[in-house]
């Protein structure tokens, strides 16, 4: 299927606000209930992980994800469908292996972060509990920056508000499971924090999953040669089969 037109700017700026202000109506309606399930403790807990796991998201996919959109608009208003997949390839590979990394640090080291970073022994189960997040949203991240790219802001939006909404009813319904499992035990509100984490990487798993059969349906690989409707006037039809190696990709990103 060849690729849809992009929206026009007022028009994607619009998806992007109601995305907005869906997502902030189901963070209210998460993060009170979620507040009287684990109380005081049991909520410190939960968003001192909250709090590596953005940490390492921000170093993790800091500025690239914008950095992908740009360099696949530019290749897009030269024709040029292949360079526009290998992009999005390589900055996948890329933003797997950073997630991988820093994935790698909260599931082996939890208790180190827990002890060192928050001070908080009891949320070592938490930040175990999120390292799959980081690395799924990491490869998300090369999604959105390839339909961003292409002018396309709707399966951004509709991802993120996927997101935000399975990890809201996955996170409260394990949380409350949790709880009950350890209910009077030592362990129940480490626990119950870490089974409300869970809910974020199965929020970004259905995020992932929702993406890559986006991409699959609307995007064809190897396109028309020309289909966004500007042109470089220098550009020549040889040039659209033309496309830059993994290593210069990377240091463009």
């Amino acid at each position: 299927m060849a690729k849809k037109k992009g929206q026009n700017y007022l028009h994607g700026a619009a998806i992007l606000t109601a995305g907005v202000i869906i997502m902030k109506i189901l963070g209210f309606f998460y993060k009170i209930p979620l507040g009287n399930l684990l109380h005081d403790e049991g909520y410190s807990m939960f968003m001192g992980a909250y709090n590596i796991y953005f940490i390492f998201f921000t170093l993790a996919t800091a500025g690239l994800p914008v950095a992908l959109s740009r360099l696949v608009a530019e290749a897009d208003a030269n024709g040029r469908a292949k360079q526009e997949e290998k992009l999005f390839r390589v900055a996948l590979g890329t933003f797997t292996i950073l997630g991988l990394v820093f994935a790698s640090v909260m599931f082996f080291f939890p208790n180190w972060l827990a002890a060192v970073y928050l001070e908080n022994p009891d949320a070592a189960p938490s930040v175990r509990a999120m390292a799959p997040a980081i690395l799924l949203v990491c490869m998300v991240s090369a999604y959105r920056g390839y339909c961003q790219g292409n002018g396309n802001m709707l399966p951004t939006t509709v991802d993120e508000v996927l997101e935000v909404f399975f990890k809201v009813v996955a996170g409260l319904i394990i949380a409350v499971l949790v709880l009950r499992a350890y209910r009077g035990t030592p362990m129940e509100l480490p626990m119950g924090s870490a089974g409300a984490i869970l809910g974020v990487s199965i929020g970004s798993a259905v995020s992932l999953l929702y993406m890559v059969i986006y991409k699959r349906r609307h995007y064809d690989a190897l396109a028309a040669p020309y289909t966004a409707g500007v042109h470089d006037p220098h550009d020549v039809p040889e040039d659209d089969e033309k496309v830059d190696s993994a290593a210069v990709i990377v240091k463009n990103i």
